[in-house]
């Protein structure tokens, strides 16, 4: 026999007696072997890269010299909570107690789990954060949250994933896109200058068809579409927001063309990504009012009203609405220079000196809630809220 057998006789005993031992006769899946190395692995299937992920984030944090600081702030900021609070501690009987999955761990932050066949990101990055025409030319609209998320975003794909930036500024784009590339080389970075003001469903539907056609689309499990805010529009009191024209620019803008994309990226995506997951930036203005920020506010009240009737109408489609605080942005600064209002300027100006938020920061925030998932389709939660 070609293997050898402990318990039986050789091949040659049984060349000589023209015999056939009786374990010769069994299955060769019964047969007893001398060779008794463990057939299972010592590694999973997918640690190689899931350990180049942790060494990429390790690079990060030794690269970041505001890691050490933002954690001791964090710690301090934890011991003064636990110090002032009547917080009482919960008996530990259910520590053992199995967690819910959350659905966007799996599609936020790949990393946590096993890595997948293949993903597929829509990171829509748009900044109409500037009101006159002169500065609507300037790169500077993709270097503030948009550029943030894009970042923070290609720090927790895995290298399937693909990456879609749409801004009115290429060379802003293009920026961006050499900083994710940065991040990680195996991204697949497709940028698109649109002025989205003027863009309608056929524009969308050109980009959204050149991506998927380009894509095995095969292994594809869930698209995300990142809302990023868009213009601050005239910072002025409401009797002298008379121009109709200025109104439906403002709207064209920051509703009529939001809702002409997201539905694009909902039908193109919906045929080949089992889950789609849609991120609304949002602001406090849209639920309190603030002197000199009508325009700005209805602008984002209806939006995230729209948005939180698409979760009503989509029941699988995970749609969250984040508030991002205080952001030093050209939008932050723009008010600070241009309101009417001497007393908003004062106020806007006393909180950059004091609580601005960095974009870091707040997207950080932004990342860490879907990555938790703990929040209802269609919920709004502000920076503050999760402190």
């Amino acid at each position: 026999m070609t293997m050898m057998d402990p318990w039986g006789v050789s091949h040659i005993e049984q060349e000589t007696d023209n015999t056939v031992d009786a374990e010769e006769k069994r299955p060769s899946g019964l047969k007893f072997e001398d060779n008794f190395t463990p057939t299972v692995r010592d590694t999973l299937p997918d640690s190689e890269q899931y350990l180049a992920i942790l060494e990429k984030k390790l690079r990060d944090i030794k690269n970041d010299p505001n890691v050490l600081r933002q954690l001791t702030e964090k710690k301090e900021a934890c011991m003064q909570n636990l110090l002032n609070s009547e917080f009482q501690f919960e008996e530990a009987d259910g520590l053992d107690s199995p967690l819910g999955q959350s659905q966007l761990l799996r599609t936020i932050l790949p990393q946590k789990q096993a890595l997948i066949k293949g993903e597929i990101v829509g990171l829509i990055d748009y900044d109409h954060l500037d009101s006159s025409e002169s500065e609507k030319e300037s790169d500077q609209s993709t270097e503030g949250i948009g550029r943030a998320i894009a970042l923070e975003i290609s720090r927790n794909l895995n290298q399937n994933s693909i990456i879609i930036l749409l801004a009115r500024s290429e060379s802003g784009l293009e920026q961006t896109k050499n900083l994710i590339q940065e991040v990680d080389k195996s991204l697949t970075v497709i940028t698109h200058d649109v002025d989205l003001a003027r863009a309608d469903r056929k524009t969308y539907e050109k980009i959204f068809d050149e991506v998927t056609t380009s894509v095995d689309t095969s292994g594809i499990e869930f698209g995300i579409i990142f809302h990023n805010a868009g213009s601050i529009g005239d910072v002025k009191q409401t009797l002298d927001l008379s121009d109709v024209r200025l109104w439906r620019d403002y709207f064209d803008l920051n509703l009529f063309s939001v809702a002409a994309l997201n539905a694009v990226f909902l039908q193109k995506l919906r045929p080949i990504a089992p889950q789609l997951v849609v991120v609304n930036i949002t602001s406090l203005c849209g639920r309190t009012p603030f002197k000199n920020l009508a325009m700005y506010g209805s602008g984002k009240a209806a939006r995230e009203l729209f948005f939180k009737v698409l979760a009503v109408e989509e029941p699988n489609i995970i749609v969250f609405n984040y508030s991002p605080g205080p952001v030093d942005t050209d939008m932050f600064n723009n008010i600070i220079e241009n309101a009417q209002s001497a007393e908003v300027q004062d106020s806007f100006k006393k909180v950059k000196e004091t609580s601005i938020l960095t974009t870091e920061q707040t997207v950080g925030k932004l990342i860490a809630i879907l990555e938790k998932g703990d929040f209802k389709s269609g919920d709004t939660v502000d920076y503050y809220d999760r402190i």
